[in-house]
């Protein structure tokens, strides 16, 4: 498949303590995506190498504060194309084929919050911002001084003035949605995301557990409590850590029958395919509905068959968690088809 074309699109990254997870989060885009401009600042450009891509070199950031102010005043006067994508070493481009030139009529866009008011959009870890926009932050940065969270300051308390005054323009939050996800409207089909806590439902199994192993190598990213969310998540891959994450506790993989696999890593293939469409393994808890399902699935990976063994703690059958059983066909390969019976959150 040729490569997605924004020439009219930068893509920028600023990183000084995930280097080799933020030269990844780049591979990623750049596998898809050919850009205007790749612009990196970071203090250490050796581990993030990316042939063509232009470097600024800044010293290491002492606080997110600092971050984010380099973000606002700093990375504007390096852009030389009419928008900037701004991604962090947690978020990349992960379906090229919802881009649509309307995102280039906006302003601003981001993943949605979950706000009612209107201001929704949205999240700075994965954003696309105008250049117009960009250049005004800093022309006018004393009637809008960046503010920490930098993205909600922008986008909700500014954002009805930057309207007003500037004419800027922010996209709705349908079109956000299929821009990028976070926290919130995870449907399967996005342009990119954001967040730790969905690298399961962004990555193939072998992808996401090299991830982990290069995260949890960072006290940051440890300290953070981002690794302990994904094994909240899919709390078999705390076997796939060389120190088991506080707080989570080692599960494996939802167990099967009849099942006659030669790959004794295929239940955690399952798990983690399930996961990326959204359906999560349950947690025995009793304030949580939950559903087991049975599912046939054939050679293939085809799902022949869906159907709910029981249900607990919810009045009718869960048509929702069915639903996504179906749409996650086809499946992982099976060395032979099988039936397999296990316990999901309900929708």
């Amino acid at each position: 498949m040729p490569k997605l074309q924004l020439p009219e699109v930068s893509l920028v990254m600023v990183e000084t303590r995930r280097h080799l997870l933020a030269r990844l989060a780049l591979e990623d885009c750049l596998k898809y995506v050919d850009f205007g401009d790749v612009i990196i600042c970071t203090d250490r450009s050796d581990d993030l190498r990316i042939p063509g891509a232009n470097y600024q070199s800044v010293e290491d950031f002492g606080s997110k504060i600092e971050f984010c102010e380099y973000t606002w005043y700093g990375v504007p006067e390096l852009i030389r194309t009419p928008f900037a994508l701004l991604i962090q070493w947690d978020s990349w481009v992960v379906n090229p084929a919802i881009w649509r030139s309307e995102f280039l009529s906006f302003d601003y866009i981001g993943p949605p919050w979950w706000y009612k008011d209107g201001l929704n959009v949205g999240n700075s870890g994965f954003n696309l911002r105008s250049k117009r926009l960009m250049d005004f932050l800093v022309q006018h940065r004393d009637t809008f001084p960046m503010r920490h969270p930098e993205d909600e300051v922008l986008c909700r308390r500014y954002r009805p003035f930057l309207e007003n005054i500037g004419s800027f323009n922010w996209a709705s939050e349908a079109v956000a949605s299929d821009f990028a996800f976070e926290r919130t409207g995870y449907t399967g089909a996005h342009f990119g995301f954001h967040g730790t806590f969905n690298w399961p439902r962004v990555l193939e199994f072998d992808r996401l557990v090299e991830r982990i192993k290069i995260a949890e190598r960072s006290e940051y990213v440890r300290a953070t409590g981002m690794l302990d969310e994904i094994c909240r998540i899919a709390p078999w891959l705390n076997s796939q850590l060389s120190r088991p994450l506080s707080g989570s506790k080692q599960q494996s993989a939802p167990s099967a029958r009849p099942v006659a696999l030669d790959n004794k890593n295929y239940l955690d293939l399952l798990n983690a395919h399930l996961i990326r469409h959204f359906v999560f393994p349950a947690q025995h808890t009793p304030e949580k509905p939950c559903v087991q399902v049975s599912i046939t699935v054939d050679d293939e990976g085809h799902l022949r068959d869906c159907k709910i063994s029981s249900i607990s703690r919810i009045p009718k059958p869960d048509h929702g968690t069915m639903l996504k059983l179906q749409r996650a066909s086809p499946y992982p390969k099976p060395s032979q088809g099988f039936r397999l019976e296990f316990t999901v959150l309900a929708d």
